[in-house]
């Protein structure tokens, strides 16, 4: 399941994209999904084993990828990442993670430093996480509310939350413009949609 979902998330991935994993626990695995001739940078959470690092070199030469990694500057601190230079970043349940690590305060610190890092108004954060994650996600409003985020959605499928958000300019009066936008129904996602439609669920279930 998490095989197909990873590869509809990276779907409209252009080639020769600038990607940014986040959190790349799969190692090589999810790089087969990524078209040819992109650049890719791989956050991991420790350095690979020589064993995953051959495997990550074999895949990038037979997809035709530039892989590099990078690792965090401390247990609780994301790695120093290139401002406003991702066309897409996505991690799989890389905010579950960040919470169990650190709490509230990891999960925001990666999302700050992942949506800055990504490309002003083009920029894709992709990202998948279980359905468990809906309210929490929603209440700490990592994304919804977020200065540098455009607009952002999120799909339900089959017990998991696939989900993205675009990159705002660094304009206030354009995120000020979006959620006035959003405010009169012009988007109708988010995660706290995503929040409200759960709850609705929990209640037919009980029905």
């Amino acid at each position: 399941l998490q095989e197909r979902q990873v590869r509809g998330l990276l779907s409209s991935v252009p080639e020769r994209a600038r990607i940014l994993e986040i959190d790349a626990i799969d190692g090589h695995k999810n790089l087969y999904y990524l078209p040819a001739g992109c650049s890719v940078t791989q956050w991991l959470d420790e350095a690979p084993t020589a064993t995953e690092e051959f495997k990550t070199n074999q895949t990038a030469k037979t997809k035709e990828l530039d892989v590099r990694t990078v690792l965090p500057r401390a247990p609780d601190r994301p790695p120093r990442l290139p401002k406003d230079e991702f066309d897409v970043a996505f991690g799989v349940r890389c905010l579950q993670r960040a919470l169990a690590r650190g709490g509230s305060r990891a999960a925001k610190r990666l999302v700050d430093e992942v949506l800055a890092s990504c490309a002003p108004h083009t920029g894709k954060f992709c990202f998948i996480e279980g359905t468990e994650m809906e309210a929490t996600l929603a209440e700490l409003c990592l994304l919804d509310e977020h200065p540098l985020v455009r607009d952002c959605d999120v799909i339900v499928d089959k017990g998991s939350i696939c989900g993205w958000a675009r990159r705002n300019r660094r304009n206030p009066r354009e995120k000020a413009l979006s959620k006035r936008i959003a405010e009169k129904g012009g988007l109708g996602g988010g995660l706290a949609a995503a929040a409200a439609s759960a709850k609705k669920r929990k209640k037919t279930k009980k029905r």
